[in-house]
């Protein structure tokens, strides 16, 4: 580089310094002729602190400070130092777009040299600019609004499609959705552009229909298999609960059948020392009719705890678990054909000197 381009680069530098700083105190002049808002305030401090951080070097901490303040109380030298502070992190397309936006500004406050200067930087940034043009085969057109465009995250109109979009180096997501198609993403990293490679372009595709998720067809009620059961099912838990309880209340009516089966014989037992030859006096006869009171007491809750016993087992152990609610089904389905026919009929009979059952089941 000759002594000459640097010392021209370094007034040029100068002179954008001077600038700026004249536009920043010019600012500030604007903002204090009127009594200022809190929003004016906010905006002040915050183009003040950014200010002092560029001048140090640390755009990247200032460009969010100046945009803050642009957004507070949009103002020239916000704008102004906004799109510089872009242009020195490399945000190439940021900085063109918010000098052009200053320029449209400067020329509706009728201010003929800030636009001149605002232009200036925007020429002179624009031969670097990387551009992305996104064309579509998907018919897109005003009439046909349902397929969405987007560029980081960010819709834009159709009517842009096919055109050079400025953006910034590093890397973009292109995506195009539409309901009832499949979704279309790609990717560029603009990163690493050479002068030569500054122009990207991608096409969307048709969007393909989206597939409907296949579902497998239900087996029968009658003929379903172990395949696919979940076994934590609220379903599977429902069945062991009622499988257990089953048990439970088996072991317990099994429990008060051998009770009630050996008073019935403790009862007996004592009705036959109240017996002679010659026949029982009221006492026995008291004692032998509480004993059938109670061999029948023993003998229902027998039949109803050994079938509960049965029920628990098959449902819980046995049966597989998506079968347990069949299981269910048929014991309650049987209980209600048994209910039905004619009722088991047990009688325990006294005589002298002998016992005797006698019934149908």
């Amino acid at each position: 580089m000759s002594m000459l381009h640097a010392l021209s680069g370094r007034v040029r530098a100068s002179a954008v310094a001077a600038s700026m700083l004249l536009i920043a105190s010019t600012e500030s002049v604007a903002h204090a002729a009127d009594p200022p808002s809190v929003a004016v305030t906010m905006a002040e401090s915050a183009f003040q602190e950014a200010f002092k951080l560029s001048r140090a070097g640390h755009y990247a901490e200032a460009c969010p400070k100046f945009l803050a303040s642009y957004k507070l109380a949009p103002a020239f030298g916000a704008l102004i130092n906004l799109a510089d502070c872009y242009e020195n992190i490399g945000q190439s397309a940021s900085a063109w777009t918010r000098f052009h936006e200053a320029i449209a500004l400067a020329k509706r406050l009728g201010q003929q040299s800030r636009e001149k200067m605002a232009r200036d930087r925007a020429e002179r940034i624009e031969p670097q600019l990387i551009r992305l043009t996104i064309t579509s085969q998907e018919p897109i057109a005003p009439h046909v609004p349902h397929v969405t465009v987007k560029i980081d995250g960010n819709e834009i109109d159709h009517a842009v499609l096919g055109t050079a979009i400025p953006i910034d180096p590093g890397k973009h997501t292109v995506e195009a959705t539409a309901a009832g198609k499949k979704k279309f993403v790609r990717e560029i990293d603009a990163s690493d552009a050479t002068h030569f490679e500054r122009a990207f372009a991608i096409e969307i595709p048709t969007l393909g229909d989206e597939q409907p998720t296949p579902q497998a067809p239900e087996a029968p009620q009658g003929n379903r298999s172990n395949k696919g059961v979940d076994w934590n099912s609220d379903a599977s838990r429902t069945h062991h609960t009622v499988g257990y309880i089953a048990i439970a209340t088996g072991i317990v009516g099994v429990g008060a059948g051998t009770f009630f089966g050996l008073q019935t014989m403790s009862t007996w037992s004592k009705a036959q020392q109240h017996c002679t030859n010659a026949g029982c006096d009221q006492g026995g006869v008291d004692l032998a009719q509480r004993a059938k009171t109670t061999g029948a007491i023993s003998t229902g809750a027998f039949l109803a705890g050994g079938a509960l016993l049965a029920g628990g087992f098959i449902v819980t152990f046995a049966a597989p678990k998506n079968h347990s609610a069949g299981v269910i089904d048929q014991v309650v389905q049987s209980r209600s054909r048994a209910s039905e026919r004619p009722r088991s009929r047990l009688e325990l009979g006294v005589g002298l000197g002998t016992i005797f059952i006698a019934g149908t089941l």
